[in-house]
């Protein structure tokens, strides 16, 4: 019986090899030398992982294709040298059941050279890296250009010297909302609006004067519906395919030199720049301005210059207007107007504003923000109309504080401009930003009503002794405390929790073990100094001196261990705390004019920080100055003397629990804070995002 894969062989770029079950090589198409490294007929009963290094690893899969368990294999861009002109030979390698009667368990591997297609895939990818440079070194191939013209995400307009366009792409197309049957012809002077179009008509004289050149520079192309999009351009002569011949008029147009650009739609981060430009400068003038007289003029002329509109207006109730009631026609009136100087048409100064327009009055009732495209007319009292005066877009944005209704901001344009919620948003806060400034005399006096409430919040950030201290003498504090016992302690594991569990949950269990933490502070009298992160500093025999700081402290310390103890039983959670004591002299006190802060300097506080970060998660480490203060009551272990950076050598010790005493005969029930106490809403958190781990 004749083997059907005999006729393989007869299709270009494809090779086959039949083995047996003991992967022998019992037949092969005839030009399998440049894949196995020998001729046909020599590579007959030869081992084929000895041929094909490839195989290796793959014989489990093999035998699944023999048993009828896997149909076949693919191996993609197997390479093989030829030496004749030191190049590369590429084969995709394909695995099936051999159905010929004459070798059970045998299979057959067809082999296809796709070196061409391969070279074609880097002939493109080298080919999409380079266009933005150079477009002429592309292949002249119809079929690479229009591969190149479908993938490109760039708008692409090729015209001859004179501007025609040629070709496009079909982002061009979508940019400017055009068939390519309306563009093609069109100059491509014609789509611009701004002065850098004479830049293209000028193109030939460039290329003549300077032959082939690269130009960058930013256009604003208008499309068919009156859409303006901002590109950025990069443009390039293209000479054409010499390799065509002169003589074949067919390629007459080809080898004539063209024009290339190269535009990426810039319009978004444009328009989002003019939006923070504007924002930027409502910031800066609420913030220098003395009133809001003062500030108006330069608000509306920064809104205007910012977001490049040619308008922009304030309107404000007349008196006894300013509530906003719905369905109630409040008349307003135009405090203040800013008009771009570039204007032609000047007949927007002459115009009377004592009447708003039925838009302005619309938004003033609703109490919304209102885009309107298209505008045809101004309604009465504006003296002139839309069309006359070459307005076509307008925005209404109301300026509100709370629920009080303070005026309108409009905004006025000659272009036509689609509606962006982006801008409305701006406009949007901009106007809660002015709003806010325009009620400061309103704050201020509520703030002094708020002064009581403040001195609270003072005593709950600074002792009361550094308070009453500060408000009697607003200067810099600075006291010296001979030996005082400072604790630094670290969420171990935190780091990892904060990528598992959003912002928001992370502040809030952050909160939940610093406000247990906070309530042995108090417990034990001591001063809580300061958090940085998920890190907590205490300390112990300030501001008021006490004998037994080192021991209160070793009592909080013990706690807090406690606390996470009791929150990984409750979550399932492995979080764990280490923890640094050091007792010495300090200065402690309020520097500064602004957020006071009741701090500590000294070496002192350099070293607890030290012997926390050396410590162990799950270890309370002291040192030896704390050790010699604590050791009649507590238990401790000597981890002996290792070198602190900054410190050299020094001999600490780990606080392991309490002394046992006579009085004492079970632990205190009451001591875990009651903020942990029946409180599970952190522990369900912490279970649902790390699913019991």
């Amino acid at each position: 019986m004749s083997r059907p894969l005999l006729q393989l062989s007869l299709l270009p770029h494809l090779e086959y090899i039949a083995i047996d079950a003991r992967s022998r090589v019992v037949e092969t198409s005839s030009n399998v030398q440049t894949i196995v490294g020998m001729a046909a007929e020599s590579a007959i009963d030869q081992d084929i992982f000895e041929l094909l290094p490839e195989l290796f690893g793959l014989e489990v899969l093999m035998d699944q294709i023999r048993d009828g368990g896997e149909s076949y294999f693919e191996l993609k861009a197997i390479t093989r040298l030829i030496e004749a002109n030191s190049s590369l030979d590429y084969w995709d390698l394909y695995i099936i059941q051999d159905n010929y009667p004459h070798n059970p368990q045998g299979l057959v591997l067809l082999l296809e050279n796709v070196t061409d297609r391969m070279s074609l895939e880097q002939t493109l990818v080298q080919a999409s890296n380079e266009l933005a440079l150079n477009v002429a070194k592309l292949s002249a191939s119809e079929a690479q250009i229009e591969q190149i013209l479908r993938s490109m995400p760039d708008s692409l307009f090729v015209t001859n010297l004179s501007g025609e366009i040629l070709r496009v792409n079909q982002v061009s197309l979508d940019l400017l909302d055009y068939e390519e049957s309306e563009m093609i012809g069109l100059s491509f002077s014609e789509l611009m609006t701004d002065k850098n179009s004479e830049l293209v008509d000028n193109q030939r004289f460039l290329f003549e004067e300077a032959g082939e050149i690269i130009r960058q520079f930013e256009l604003t192309l208008e499309g068919k519906h009156e859409k303006l999009s901002i590109v950025s351009f990069t443009c390039s002569v293209f000479s054409g395919n010499e390799d065509q011949g002169e003589d074949s008029s067919s390629f007459a147009e080809e080898v004539q030199p063209k024009l290339i650009y190269i535009g990426r739609d810039i319009t978004k981060s444009y328009l989002a720049q003019r939006r923070l430009m504007a924002h930027n400068t409502v910031t800066q003038v609420l913030s220098q301005a003395q009133g809001f007289v003062d500030a108006l003029p330069k608000l509306l002329q920064g809104l205007g210059e910012g977001l490049d509109w040619d308008i922009c207006e304030f309107w404000q109730p007349l008196s006894n207007a300013s509530s906003v009631q719905p369905n109630v026609s409040n008349e307003l009136r135009c405090v203040d107007i800013w008009i771009n100087p570039a204007l032609a048409n000047e007949d927007w100064i002459n115009i009377s504003f004592r009447y708003s327009c039925n838009w302005i009055r619309e938004s003033w009732v609703k109490q919304t923000s209102i885009w309107l495209s298209d505008l045809e007319e101004i309604p009465s009292g504006r003296g002139a109309n839309a069309a006359e005066l070459g307005i076509k877009t307008g925005v209404f944005c109301p300026l509100t504080f709370g629920e009080e209704g303070l005026g309108i901001i409009s905004l006025f344009s000659k272009q036509s401009l689609a509606e962006d919620k982006e801008l409305l948003q701006m406009m949007n806060t901009a106007s809660n930003q002015i709003g806010q400034f325009f009620q400061r005399k309103l704050a201020e006096e509520a703030l002094k009503l708020e002064q009581r409430k403040t001195e609270r919040l003072l005593l709950n950030i600074l002792p009361a002794s550094i308070a009453n201290q500060l408000k009697d003498t607003p200067t810099t504090i600075a006291e010296h405390y001979e030996t005082v016992t400072i604790l630094f302690a670290d969420i171990v594991g935190f780091t990892k929790l904060s990528t598992q569990i959003s912002a928001t949950e992370l502040v809030k269990l952050l909160n939940y073990i610093f406000s247990a933490f906070d309530q042995l502070t108090e417990r034990y009298e001591l001063e809580k100094i300061k958090t940085i992160g998920d890190a907590y500093m205490v300390a112990g025999g300030l501001p008021i001196t006490r004998l037994d700081h080192a021991e209160a402290i070793a009592e909080m310390a013990l706690d807090m261990q406690q606390v996470i103890t009791e929150l990984n039983r409750q979550a399932g959670s492995s979080l764990d705390i280490r923890i640094g004591i050091h007792s010495g002299p300090v200065v402690a006190g309020v520097i500064g004019l602004k957020k006071f802060v009741y701090d500590l300097w000294g070496d002192t506080v350099n070293t607890a920080s030290r012997m926390e970060s050396y410590s162990l998660p799950g270890k309370i480490q002291v040192s030896q100055q704390t050790y010699e203060l604590v050791k009649r009551r507590f238990i401790l272990t000597q981890r002996g003397s290792m070198e602190v950076k900054g410190k050299g050598y020094m001999t600490t010790y780990f606080l392991l629990g309490r002394r046992p005493r006579k009085q004492q005969t079970q632990a205190n029930p009451k001591r875990l804070p009651p903020i942990l106490q029946g409180n599970m809403e952190i522990a369900d958190l912490i279970r649902q995002k790390l699913g019991q781990q």
